[in-house]
């Protein structure tokens, strides 16, 4: 009976994370994608973060790029997801996980905003992040261009037939 009761949670835990995964996320922003180790350390080394400075990922997933900014450039990082099991995850990994839509994150604070979401959602994002005041030092986008912000455009790394865009705010 234990043992049934046990597989019978796992199995509708599956379906929870296939169901925010692709469902829920891609209706609000994306579907979860973890950022390469190797893509991961360029684009921060390319951010070239301070200590002290304050790292946010938005649509974070398992956390992997805030844990990495943290552990190697001393920032205060912050992963923002919706995904209740990525959240989890992400906390047990030590990271700081915020469990909300990042509509509904103040970002004033943020020093570099990193984005891996669908093209729609970047470019309002983008105008969101133009209402905040002076707003974070640096955006990165991961695949998709920021068209708005041609001209904020100062760098861009290889992700296999994609870019990784960086914006000076």
């Amino acid at each position: 009976m234990i043992g049934q009761l046990a597989v019978l949670i796992l199995v509708l835990l599956v379906l929870v994370w296939v169901l925010y995964s692709t469902v829920i996320g891609n209706s609000l922003g994306g579907p979860y994608v973890g950022t390469p180790e190797k893509l991961a350390e360029k684009i921060l080394a390319e951010a070239r973060l301070k200590p002290g400075e304050e790292f946010w990922d938005l649509g974070a997933g398992d956390g992997r790029l805030v844990k990495m900014a943290r552990k190697k450039y001393q920032v205060e990082g912050v992963g923002v997801e919706i995904n209740p099991l990525l959240v989890i995850w992400g906390r047990l990994q030590g990271v700081k996980m915020i469990r909300k839509s990042f509509w509904e994150v103040p970002l004033f604070n943020a020093d570099v905003v990193y984005l891996y979401l669908w093209p729609g959602v970047v470019e309002k994002i983008a105008e969101k992040l133009e209402k905040v005041g002076p707003g974070p030092r640096l955006v990165i986008s991961r695949r998709f261009e920021i068209r708005n912000w041609r001209r904020k455009l100062v760098k861009t790394i290889p992700d296999g037939k994609y870019e990784v865009y960086f914006y000076k705010n």
